[in-house]
């Protein structure tokens, strides 16, 4: 019980958590197939910084971040996983798009120098949500200062949790928001500094 590091153990609880909560539409477009492999290479890899909470063996909550997804992608092509994609081209042909719509967030984002850093969060236990989430954030704030990284991140949110965004707007410096749109959800970008030192509330 705790927190603790994401390891490649934790695949299936949040990939099933992600696509049950977070309902993204990448995840949908990708299937769970390929996300699980994705969710397997990014742990194992050294691009991730990602922690989760866990009560009574089961994971309550997690944050996961990349600190370059540019090069997490990368690191992923292989064999195995064009073949997935091949695969799942023909249950879900949007899949092509996918890296294209990349390559412009990054054009985009490069005019404005955002650091290449993502994160994704979530935590099921409703009581105590905002505590579990201020402190997985802090464990990777802590984490990544320690390595001389800013603890700056890229979220994404979709347009139906508003309560994550108050509550990133409310803790953290935005320093910069906008909307944009993905298969026709609206998604909310914010990218958030946590302000150092923080401390994990008991």
């Amino acid at each position: 019980m705790g927190y603790r590091k994401a390891t490649q153990g934790d695949t299936e609880e949040i990939v099933k958590l992600h696509l049950k909560k977070i309902k993204s539409p990448l995840m949908r477009i990708l299937g769970k197939e390929i996300s699980t492999e994705i969710f397997k290479q990014f742990f194992s890899s050294p691009f991730s910084f990602s922690y989760v909470y866990e009560e009574n063996n089961q994971i309550m909550g997690f944050l996961l971040v990349s600190s370059n997804t540019a090069g997490f992608i990368k690191y992923l092509l292989s064999k195995k996983i064009l073949l997935m994609f091949i695969k799942r081209f023909f249950h879900s042909p949007d899949i092509i798009l996918i890296p294209f719509y990349q390559v412009y967030q990054d054009l985009q984002e490069r005019s404005i120098k955002v650091e290449p850093k993502e994160m994704g969060l979530l935590s099921e236990k409703h009581s105590e949500s905002g505590k579990i989430v201020k402190n997985l954030i802090c464990l990777w704030a802590k984490e990544v200062v320690k390595k001389g990284i800013s603890p700056i991140s890229k979220v994404y949110i979709p347009e139906d949790k508003k309560s994550v965004i108050s509550f990133l707007k409310r803790f953290y410096f935005v320093k910069y928001y906008r909307c944009i749109k993905f298969y026709g959800k609206k998604i909310h970008i914010i990218t958030v500094e946590v302000p150092m030192p923080c401390s994990i509330i008991s």
